[in-house]
C-alpha cells in the first residue's frame, strides 16, 4: 500500500509563460472552478479495499497489492487538477501560425507516469467573436504536447519538444473554439470549453518517458483569427491508492459515518 497520490501543484513548474507570438498578452477575466469531490465515491473506494484486505469468514484476506489491483481493474480513479499560472490573448495576422506554450505539468517521474490514467485540458476562453467563413473550420484552438526539459529547473520555455517515430511533434489537439452559428454567437463572451480526455488507451501515454513534461499549448491563424483565455487547468485522472492515514483512521474508527 502506498501514500496518496502526489500533489499536482507542487510536482510543476509553470514560473514563466514562452510567448513564441510578439502578440501574445496576459489579461484577467472569469476563472475555472475546480472539479468536486464526491465523498461517496471515496467511501465506496476505501470500504471495497478494507473488505478485500480483510478476512470474512472461509474467505481469506487479500494481499494490500492485489487488492489495490482488482480496485484498479473496476476503474477506481481519483482527480487532480493543476491551474495555468495567468491568461493570455493572442491574434493571428496570416497563415502563419501563432501560439504560446501556456503552462505545464510535470517532469513525469516513475510513480507519476504509473499512477496517471487520464488528462483533459479545460479553458475559459474565446475566439474572436465573429466567422466569416464557417465551411473552413476554426483556426482558434488548443493542442497538448510533450516536450523535454533542457535544464534542471524544468523551465516551460527551455524545453524541446519531442518528435515521433514519424518525426512528427508529439502534439495532440485538444479542441477548439466553436464557428457553428448558434455557438459562434456567443464566442464574444468567455465560455468554459473541454477537451478531448485522453485515456489511458491514448497514444500519449505511449510517448510519456520519466523526465517529460506535458505542455498547454494555444494557437490561432490566418488573419482575424484570435485566441483568448483567462484560465485553464490540466484536470488528471489517477489511479486510486488508499492514503496510510486515512486507512489508520479507519482502523481506529475515527470516521464520521
Amino acid at each position: 500500500m502506498t501514500d496518496s497520490s502526489p500533489d499536482f501543484d507542487s510536482t510543476s513548474n509553470t514560473d514563466g509563460i514562452d510567448a513564441w507570438s510578439d502578440t501574445a498578452s496576459i489579461i484577467p477575466g472569469p476563472s475555472l472552478s475546480h472539479p468536486p469531490l464526491d465523498i461517496n465515491i471515496l467511501k465506496t473506494y476505501y470500504t471495497t479495499f478494507i473488505g478485500l484486505s480483510n478476512a470474512l469468514g472461509a474467505r481469506q484476506a487479500l494481499p494490500p497489492e492485489l487488492a489495490l489491483y482488482i480496485c484498479q481493474l473496476a476503474g477506481f480513479e481519483q482527480w487532480g487538477t493543476k491551474h495555468a499560472p495567468e491568461g493570455y490573448d493572442i491574434y493571428a495576422h496570416d497563415s502563419e501560425v501563432q501560439s504560446i506554450t501556456w503552462f505545464q505539468f510535470g517532469p513525469f517521474t516513475k510513480r507519476t507516469r504509473n499512477l496517471v490514467k487520464s488528462v483533459q485540458l479545460v479553458t475559459m476562453s474565446k475566439h474572436q467573436g465573429w466567422v466569416s467563413d464557417r465551411g473552413a473550420g476554426s483556426w482558434s484552438w488548443f493542442e497538448l504536447q510533450l516536450a523535454r526539459p533542457t535544464n534542471e529547473d524544468s523551465d516551460i520555455d527551455r524545453a524541446e519538444v519531442k518528435l515521433r517515430a514519424n518525426q512528427d511533434k508529439a502534439s495532440w489537439r485538444s479542441h477548439s473554439h466553436p464557428v457553428d452559428r448558434e455557438t459562434a454567437a456567443q464566442q464574444g463572451r468567455f465560455a468554459e470549453h473541454r477537451g478531448t480526455v485522453f485515456d489511458s488507451d491514448h497514444e500519449l501515454w505511449e510517448e510519456v518517458k520519466e523526465g517529460d513534461v506535458l505542455q498547454v499549448v494555444a494557437k490561432a491563424r490566418f488573419g482575424g483569427w484570435a485566441n483568448t483565455a483567462s484560465d485553464g487547468m490540466l484536470i488528471i485522472g489517477t489511479w486510486w491508492e488508499p492514503s496510510v492515514e486515512m486507512m489508520d483512521l479507519l482502523r481506529n474508527g475515527h470516521t464520521n459515518t
